[in-house]
């Protein structure tokens, strides 16, 4: 899966998190407990609502986003460019010294 979220508050008698699944929203997944964690099976953008309730039965609601992202493919491509860019320092030291190697080889002859 690719993201957690988790939320614990030991004051409270009981914490809520609600999340609507992308990309209509009308879908919704409600978890409740002293401490809750939701595993995000797809990637998007989540609206999460999290309801904190204390004993007496006084709740506060703050909505928040998540963006849900597959982070392999971004190492992949990370790797890629890195690997690209090697290459190419590879490839410039190898002209360089192919170019010093002949500049050096015309300096000698001139000089016999």
């Amino acid at each position: 899966s690719p993201s957690t979220t988790s939320q614990t508050n030991k004051a409270t008698s009981a914490s809520i998190i609600t999340i609507d699944t992308p990309p209509d929203q009308l879908k919704s997944t409600t978890k409740e407990g002293k401490s809750v964690t939701y595993d995000f099976n797809q990637t998007g953008k989540y609206k999460v609502r999290l309801t904190i309730k204390d004993n007496s039965g006084e709740f506060s609601n703050k909505d928040f986003f998540v963006s849900v992202m597959r982070i392999t493919a971004y190492k992949q491509i990370a790797l890629t460019i890195i690997s690209i860019l090697l290459a190419l320092i590879i490839i410039l030291k190898y002209i360089t010294g192919t170019k010093n190697l002949k500049d050096n080889h015309s300096h000698t002859q001139h000089e016999s």
